[in-house]
């Protein structure tokens, strides 16, 4: 018969795979973390971890198996509860609480409310959006309306939380009401770019990450969860773009807008880029909920991902240049977490998010199916994929030059 402390150490891991899951933890870094505490215990183990599904197989002798299966939702990142579940696991493994007291704590961590307030929250949308939109756009218009349209998406976004409705449409229904907002915005004759701003309003909608998460599941063998992951993002884009197609439409049916692109030129002085990145980051800080104690790492993450890439595709290309960005960004990931004790995915994650291309994705999804180009010369669908690849092998030989403590 089991002992009591063993069935709560299974009830503990289980509760945690759950967690962690609950945070965006990719399924290979969950598997890895579960099975080092499993073998800390002298637990026989295995997990299957997928965006629906949970399996925990706990095993004495092979006669003698206890599994558990749940079904889970697809979730999306709070590194702050990460850091938190984090903390928890650290003070089981060093005996500092028992295990009562931690199934306990994952319990709060799990009510814990966002580290930000919401009107926080609506502001680091909206800087985010509008963010994007200095990044890639010279029109002080299109900064404005991205800025304004990110918290119109950020309303619906909170009310979806409310409506199962509205949350089973609202990656199509945002970007459907930006579209016909932006057309009667551009009937009164205000010159925004269209497309551009409907984007930029709905980028943290955009599933770049998720595109690079799920490639990185199946580069770790992870097939079943990312193919799982891989069809889910590729299906979110087409929601995300059909819905703005439909408003574009409806929009040009009632106001009968000019469809031709505008011809405005998008290079920034490099100062202004800088600003943005900054402002970029320090959005995706609130959208990620990154404790405050992180967010400095978290910006800088961001900067050396924008630095590094530029600076070395002036002299190796754009992919080479955004390897060499993956790269520095895991190693400085890794260094994070060596010297705060950490998991590395908490700075990883946000200093990826600069270099993934996902609104190049969307873009090029525009250009095969309406044959114009959102913006001028930034499309370049042969190289999306070599990106995706990019990014995935600078993170795989920065850890492998110098690996993180945690398997996180």
């Amino acid at each position: 018969m089991p002992s009591q402390t063993h069935k709560l150490q299974i009830n503990f891991i289980i509760k945690l795979g759950l967690a962690l899951h609950r945070c965006g933890a990719t399924s290979y870094r969950i598997e890895n973390h579960l099975l080092n505490l499993a073998k800390f215990w002298n637990i026989e183990a295995s997990f299957l971890v997928t965006p629906t599904a949970f399996t925990f197989i706990f095993s004495s002798n092979p006669d003698d198996q206890r599994t558990h299966i749940a079904r889970v939702q697809p979730s999306g990142n709070d590194l702050g509860k990460l850091a938190v579940i984090d903390e928890i696991v650290e003070k089981v493994v060093d005996s500092q609480v028992t295990l009562d007291e931690a199934i306990e704590l994952l319990i709060e961590a799990k009510q814990q409310p966002s580290f930000y307030g919401i009107k926080t929250e609506a502001l680091g949308w909206c800087v985010t959006g509008g963010a994007f939109a200095m990044l890639l756009s010279s029109s002080s218009l299109d900064i404005i309306s991205s800025f304004l349209f990110s918290f119109l998406v950020f309303v619906l976004y909170k009310l979806s939380a409310h409506s199962v409705r509205l949350a089973s449409i609202v990656e199509f229904f945002a970007p459907f009401i930006s579209a016909i907002l932006a057309c009667f915005i551009a009937s009164l004759g205000i010159n925004i770019n269209v497309p551009f701003v409907i984007l930029s309003s709905v980028i943290i909608f955009i599933p770049g990450l998720a595109l690079t998460v799920a490639l990185s599941e199946i580069v770790n063998k992870d097939l079943v969860s990312g193919t799982s992951k891989l069809v889910d993002a590729t299906m979110l884009l087409f929601k995300l773009y059909f819905g703005a197609l439909l408003g574009i439409t409806l929009g040009n049916l009632i106001w009968a807008i000019d469809p031709q692109m505008l011809d405005m030129s998008y290079s920034l002085p490099d100062w202004k880029n800088y600003i943005a990145v900054v402002a970029l980051s320090t959005g995706l800080v609130v959208a990620f909920n990154v404790h405050k104690s992180d967010m400095i790492w978290g910006i800088a993450a961001g900067l050396i991902a924008y630095v590094v890439s530029t600076f070395a595709a002036q002299y190796l290309g754009f992919t080479l240049g955004t390897f060499v960005g993956s790269f520095t960004v895991g190693l400085f990931s890794n260094i994070y977490a060596i010297i705060k004790n950490r998991p590395a995915s908490i700075v990883l994650i946000q200093g990826i998010v600069l270099l993934v291309p996902g609104s190049r994705t969307y873009m090029d999804l525009n250009t095969y199916i309406s044959g114009h180009e959102i913006i001028n010369n930034i499309n370049d669908s042969g190289f999306v994929f070599m990106i995706f690849i990019a990014i995935l092998a600078g993170m795989i030989l920065a850890n492998a030059v110098l690996p993180a403590k945690k398997s996180l």
